[in-house]
C-alpha cells in the first residue's frame, strides 16, 4: 500500500514547517515569525501607538521589552535607533548601537540600505558632539588624574601601616638563659648581651596585599554605555567591559537608566 501522503496534503505540511520554524528561530531563540511579520505583533504595535502618541519614553520602553523577549526582532532596533537618533532624545551612542544591530540581523536589503545611511549621519553626529564637548572631558580628565593620585597616595599609606603592623619583635630572654651562657664561657671577661642572647633571625612576614577600593559610576541622565567608558577609559568603544562587569544588573547593553551604579573595572 502505497503509505505517502497525498498531493493535497503538501501545502498543509509545508505551512505547519513554517510555523514550526518560526517559533524555534535561529539558535533557538523566539522569533517574531520574519521582519516582516514584526510590525504586525502586539507588542511592536503597542510601541508604534505611543510613539505616534508622542510618548517617546514609553516607546522606546516598549521597544526594549521585545527585544527583552525576541533578542532578534530586527525591526525594534530600527525603531530605537531612530528614536535615540533625533529630538529630544539625541543619544547617538545608542542609535548607533541599535542600527549596527538592525544590519546584523535584517535581510530586508532596500532597508539595510538606508539604515547603513543613518548609521553614517549617527557617527558624524556623535563626533561633531564629542567634539563640542572637548573642553568638558579635560575637566573630567584632570578630576580623574586627581582621584588617581589620592588613591595612590592612600595605599601607598596603608601598605607602610601594615608593613609597621608586621615588623618582628624579639621576645625577652628568660634570666636562666643568661646565666647557663655565662657559666658556659667563665675565661671571658667581658661578654657582650647582644652576642650572648643572638638568636636565628626569624622568617621575614609576608606582606599583606594592599586594599583597593572598587570604582562605581552612577549613571546620569543621557549616559549610555558609550559616553560613560569615554569618560572614564577616553575611549567610547571600551562601553562592552563595563557591559560584562554589570550583565547582573542590565539585560541589556541599552537597559542603562539615570541612578543606576555601575561597576567600572580597571
Amino acid at each position: 500500500m502505497d503509505r505517502s501522503l497525498p498531493t493535497v496534503l503538501f501545502p498543509v505540511v509545508a505551512a505547519a514547517m513554517a510555523v514550526v520554524l518560526g517559533i524555534a528561530g535561529c539558535g533557538g531563540r523566539p522569533t517574531l515569525g520574519g521582519e516582516n511579520r514584526e510590525e504586525t505583533h502586539p507588542m511592536m504595535r503597542r510601541a508604534a501607538a505611543l510613539r505616534k502618541a508622542n510618548d517617546l519614553d514609553g516607546a522606546i520602553e516598549a521597544y526594549e521589552r521585545v527585544l527583552d523577549r525576541y533578542p532578534n526582532a530586527a525591526r525594534a532596533h530600527l525603531h530605537l535607533g531612530t528614536l535615540f537618533d533625533q529630538e529630544p532624545k539625541e543619544n547617538y551612542a545608542r542609535a548607533i548601537y541599535h542600527y549596527e544591530r538592525y544590519l546584523a540581523l535584517s535581510r530586508d536589503e532596500k532597508t539595510k540600505r538606508i539604515a547603513s545611511e543613518l548609521l553614517t549621519r549617527a557617527r558624524w553626529s556623535l563626533a561633531a558632539s564629542l567634539a563640542e564637548r572637548a573642553p568638558e572631558a579635560a575637566v573630567l580628565i584632570g578630576e580623574l588624574k586627581r582621584e588617581n593620585k589620592a588613591l595612590r597616595e592612600e595605599i601607598a599609606a596603608l601598605q607602610a601601616k601594615l608593613a609597621g603592623a608586621a615588623r618582628p619583635v624579639s621576645p625577652p630572654v628568660p634570666a636562666s638563659r643568661t646565666a647557663a651562657v655565662t657559666a658556659a664561657a667563665p675565661r671571658v671577661a667581658t661578654v657582650s648581651t647582644s652576642v650572648a642572647l643572638r638568636t636565628a633571625p626569624l622568617p621575614r612576614p609576608t606582606p599583606e596585599p594592599a586594599v583597593v577600593q572598587a570604582q562605581t559610576h552612577t549613571v546620569q541622565s543621557g549616559e549610555t554605555l558609550s559616553i560613560i567608558a569615554h569618560k572614564v577609559y577616553g575611549d567610547a568603544n571600551a562601553w562592552r567591559r563595563i557591559y560584562e562587569a554589570n550583565k547582573a544588573t542590565l539585560p541589556s547593553p541599552g537597559s542603562v537608566r539615570p541612578g543606576q551604579v555601575l561597576i567600572i573595572p580597571r
